[in-house]
């Protein structure tokens, strides 16, 4: 039961009512005179109202998947917070940014307003996948929450079962399950559809529905999830467009054997947004802005600035630090006058320069600007239940990403990766009087095919006058367009084969111990 209270304003009046009031009664109790003690009237039980409730937020149980046992977030001997989908809902989580705030210790890790994973505990924070790792994504798309059930944020190391981690920390992200809550299946299917609209044209469409369902004689649950957005945004040049879809299926092929597969599909088209450039604490003020145009360097006449023709006007490029272009040092008397009106350093100059008051809404993201992502998440559980409370689960996992990156200023990358996993974990408790006793063993192999490509040598953020936009003198022919002068590029594949064992000893005085091993090739 949610019990609520509503204030509502009041006039000066009758708040200077209230003040006297209140001021009456201090006086009143300060003149009064002692009075004698009198024994207190015997309550009757009957007659007492007992007002409970919960707001079932913050999960106590099922959570097993943060540690790999099925302990409570209290039990569980790791610092974590766990975010549910009622929890999300009711704070209004639309995004990664959000769960900050849901969380110690974790800040967010945009890279150019991209929101890939956050910062735990100061170290970029790894992403799973009901307790599998997908490919490291430090800002490559935003990560989507929207379609989880429950997102567990765990400070330190992941468990060993779930394969080498970072030592700051990990999200897990637990997709909506095809089964009720204690794992029988929907007596009958339930939806929501959802809208949202706001400015800049913000429109977000979603809708879920799950439930049990039949092929023959067969019975199975369902979970499908679907959101589809197209928004606008307050930077100019700049909005979403994304597709997310998820499905969840459960089965149980005999009493003992489950059968639990699904996947998630995420398509994204947006910006990076790059901020501001020819940065002054003016601009920062009021807006006043340093307006100029660069000089050109595009020699061959096809729009766009190419390596070679800034090497060709500048030997090395256009990165010029101060002083040391003129053969002198770190100190100021090295930067004068003549070195930067002669050849070639006089080709960065601004031309026509001038101050105007720019737009908040303009930054360096260009009209042709681009960040392209297609990502590709598979999943088949196998899981028999043998006697004496044994389990024995096979997981195999799919992550793929395709990835573009492109910004007029200079800078561009490319990604094309894959990664498969195929793990078994058996899992045995021992129950006695001395405490209960649980042990995990999980053998892995996991293979990751990859080609990245990055250009960031030749990025040069104040050519262009946020005023006008890109032109010749400020738009850079990128290496992901002419498929040339990558600053580094590598493909290959690896594989890791390992092994994990793991066991939490909970004894019946109170003391609990887990411990753990794994070794990786």
């Amino acid at each position: 039961m949610r019990i609520s209270r509503y204030f509502t304003g009041r006039s000066r009046r009758s708040a200077a009512r209230g003040h006297a009031l209140v001021a009456g009664l201090l006086g009143c109790t300060a003149l009064s005179t002692p009075a004698l003690a009198q024994e207190p009237a015997e309550r009757d039980p009957a007659s007492e109202i007992v007002v409970t409730g919960s707001l079932d937020a913050l999960p106590v149980a099922d959570v097993g998947s943060v540690f790999g046992f099925d302990k409570t977030i209290v039990e569980t001997p790791r610092s974590a917070s766990t975010v549910s989908a009622e929890q999300m809902e009711r704070f209004g989580i639309t995004e990664i940014y959000d769960l900050v705030a849901q969380s110690p210790g974790t800040f967010t890790n945009s890279f150019f307003g991209v929101g890939g994973a956050l910062d735990i505990r100061g170290t970029p924070g790894e992403v799973y996948f009901r307790g599998v790792r997908r490919l490291d994504n430090p800002g490559n798309y935003p990560t989507p929450i929207a379609a989880a059930d429950r997102v567990d944020i765990v400070r330190g190391p992941a468990s060993p079962i779930y394969g080498p981690s970072k030592t700051g920390g990990y999200i897990n992200f637990v997709p909506r399950s095809a089964r009720a809550q204690g794992g029988a299946f929907m007596a009958s299917p339930e939806g929501k559809i959802g809208l949202t609209l706001g400015s800049w044209n913000k429109t977000d469409l979603t809708a879920q529905i799950r439930g049990p369902g039949h092929i023959g004689t067969q019975q199975f649950g369902y979970s499908l999830y679907a959101e589809v957005e197209d928004s606008g945004s307050y930077w100019d040049n700049m909005s979403t467009n994304q597709t997310i879809l998820q499905a969840a299926f459960d089965t149980d092929l005999t009493p003992d054997l489950r059968l639990e597969f699904g996947g998630m599909y995420h398509r994204f088209r947006g910006q990076q947004n790059g901020g501001w450039n020819r940065l002054t604490q003016d601009l920062v003020d009021d807006g006043t802005y340093i307006t100029g145009n660069a000089i050109s360097l595009d020699t061959d006449g096809d729009g766009q600035m190419s390596v070679e023709e800034i090497n060709a006007a500048v030997p090395g490029g256009l990165s010029i630090f101060g002083g040391f272009a003129c053969g002198g040092g770190v100190f100021a008397d090295s930067i004068t006058d003549a070195c930067y009106t002669s050849s070639p350093n006089n080709l960065l100059n601004l031309q026509n320069t001038g101050t105007t008051t720019l737009s908040r809404r303009k930054t360096l993201t260009g009209k042709d600007d681009r960040l392209d992502n297609n990502a590709t998440t598979l999943y088949a559980d196998l899981i028999w239940t043998g006697p004496g409370d044994i389990e024995i689960k096979n997981q195999a996992f799919y992550d793929s990403y395709e990835n573009i990156n492109e910004n007029a200023y200079g800078f561009s990358q490319l990604h094309d990766s894959w990664v498969f996993e195929d793990k078994i974990v058996v899992s045995k408790t021992f129950e006695s009087s001395a405490g209960t006793f649980a042990f995990q063993l999980s053998p892995s192999i996991r293979y990751t095919s990859f080609e990245h490509g990055e250009d960031f040598n030749y990025e040069y953020f104040h050519r262009v006058d946020l005023t006008q936009g890109y032109d010749p003198a400020s738009d850079r022919l990128l290496s992901t367009e002419c498929d040339c002068n990558y600053t580094s590029y590598v493909d290959g594949h690896y594989t890791d084969v390992a092994f994990a064992a793991l066991t939490d000893l909970d004894f019946a005085f109170g003391l609990d111990v887990t411990l753990a091993r794994a070794t990786t090739t």
